[in-house]
Protein backbone atom coordinates (compact mmCIF):
# COMPACT_ATOMS: atom_id res chain seq x y z
CA UNK A 1 0.00 0.00 0.00
CA UNK A 2 1.37 3.38 -0.99
CA UNK A 3 0.98 6.19 1.54
CA UNK A 4 -0.52 9.50 0.48
CA UNK A 5 1.21 12.79 1.23
CA UNK A 6 -1.25 13.34 4.08
CA UNK A 7 -0.42 9.94 5.54
CA UNK A 8 3.32 10.71 5.21
CA UNK A 9 2.79 13.91 7.20
CA UNK A 10 0.74 12.11 9.86
CA UNK A 11 3.32 9.32 10.16
CA UNK A 12 6.18 11.80 10.59
CA UNK A 13 4.14 13.67 13.19
CA UNK A 14 3.63 10.44 15.11
CA UNK A 15 7.36 9.65 14.92
CA UNK A 16 8.28 13.15 16.08
CA UNK A 17 5.87 12.69 19.00
CA UNK A 18 7.84 9.60 20.04
CA UNK A 19 5.66 6.79 18.71
CA UNK A 20 7.68 3.70 17.79
CA UNK A 21 8.21 2.92 14.08
CA UNK A 22 6.57 -0.48 14.52
CA UNK A 23 3.42 1.11 15.96
CA UNK A 24 3.24 3.70 13.17
CA UNK A 25 3.75 0.96 10.56
CA UNK A 26 0.98 -1.16 12.06
CA UNK A 27 -1.42 1.82 12.17
CA UNK A 28 -0.85 2.54 8.47
CA UNK A 29 -0.68 -1.09 7.38
CA UNK A 30 2.86 -0.90 5.97
CA UNK A 31 6.16 -2.59 6.78
CA UNK A 32 8.37 -1.00 9.42
CA UNK A 33 11.09 -0.46 6.81
CA UNK A 34 8.70 1.84 4.90
CA UNK A 35 8.35 4.02 7.99
CA UNK A 36 12.10 3.86 8.58
CA UNK A 37 12.79 5.15 5.04
CA UNK A 38 10.20 7.88 5.51
CA UNK A 39 11.82 8.97 8.77
CA UNK A 40 15.29 8.96 7.17
CA UNK A 41 14.03 11.04 4.25
CA UNK A 42 12.49 13.53 6.66
CA UNK A 43 15.70 13.82 8.70
CA UNK A 44 17.79 14.40 5.55
CA UNK A 45 15.50 16.85 3.75
CA UNK A 46 13.18 18.19 6.47
CA UNK A 47 10.28 17.45 4.14
CA UNK A 48 8.00 14.52 3.44
CA UNK A 49 5.88 15.82 0.60
CA UNK A 50 6.95 15.53 -3.02
CA UNK A 51 4.71 17.09 -5.63
CA UNK A 52 5.15 16.39 -9.32
CA UNK A 53 4.94 19.60 -11.36
CA UNK A 54 5.17 19.05 -15.13
CA UNK A 55 7.56 21.55 -16.68
CA UNK A 56 7.08 20.46 -20.27
CA UNK A 57 6.36 17.30 -22.20
CA UNK A 58 9.98 16.19 -22.27
CA UNK A 59 11.42 16.68 -18.79
CA UNK A 60 9.29 16.67 -15.65
CA UNK A 61 10.49 18.73 -12.69
CA UNK A 62 9.84 18.03 -9.06
CA UNK A 63 9.12 20.54 -6.32
CA UNK A 64 9.50 19.71 -2.66
CA UNK A 65 7.16 21.22 -0.14
CA UNK A 66 8.53 21.70 3.36
CA UNK A 67 6.56 20.38 6.31
CA UNK A 68 7.16 21.63 9.80
CA UNK A 69 5.42 19.42 12.31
Amino acid sequence: MKLSNEQHARAVGMLEAGVYQAVVARDFGVHRSTISRLQSKFRETNTVLTVHVPYDHVSPRYVRIGLYV
